[in-house]
């Protein structure tokens, strides 16, 4: 049974990642590095009354798998060139935020320089993320959630993972 103190932190986690991810969508630019943003995103996490629940990942383009940068800044395997952004590229963030044991987990999907190269499938990551939240209620199991963010993006003709 969740008490008044258990929703509050709850609550502050997820207003806490949200506010990460319109704080840093404006750092997602043409020139700058992702570990300049994957940092951003940590120190607003921290200074915002949270911890990382985990390290704030970027995917960029096809890069599939949630990537973040080590203390190297080693590239992902496979992947050819600088890790900075640029023009057209479809990136995706995403934060946790951990409060007194409590998740807020939150996701941006976003195009650098805005050229609507991307606008489809960014429309379709929204409508995913309308149709999972339509299905958050007690008892719902999670793989029915799953389904449903899936059927937007299908039905766009994105392959989701």
């Amino acid at each position: 049974m969740l008490d008044d103190s258990s929703l509050k932190y709850w609550h502050d986690a997820g207003h806490v990642a949200r506010r990460t991810l319109e704080s840093i969508k404006g750092e997602v630019e043409e020139g700058k590095s992702w570990h300049e943003v994957i940092e951003a995103a940590e120190r607003f996490i921290k200074r915002n009354g949270g911890n990382p629940a985990f390290p704030a990942t970027i995917a960029v383009n096809d890069l599939a798998a949630h990537y973040t940068t080590d203390h190297t800044v080693t590239a992902p395997e496979n992947w050819k060139g600088e890790m900075i952004f640029k023009k057209g590229d479809l990136v995706k963030i995403d934060v946790g935020v951990h409060i007194n044991g409590h998740i807020g987990d939150n996701a941006l999907t976003i195009e650098v320089g805005n050229s609507r190269k991307h606008t489809e499938q960014i429309r379709a990551a929204k409508e995913s993320r309308d149709a999972a939240i339509e299905m958050l209620h007690p008892g719902t199991p999670w793989y029915k959630v799953g389904a449903a963010a899936a059927q937007p993006s299908i039905d766009a003709g994105f392959q989701p993972i």
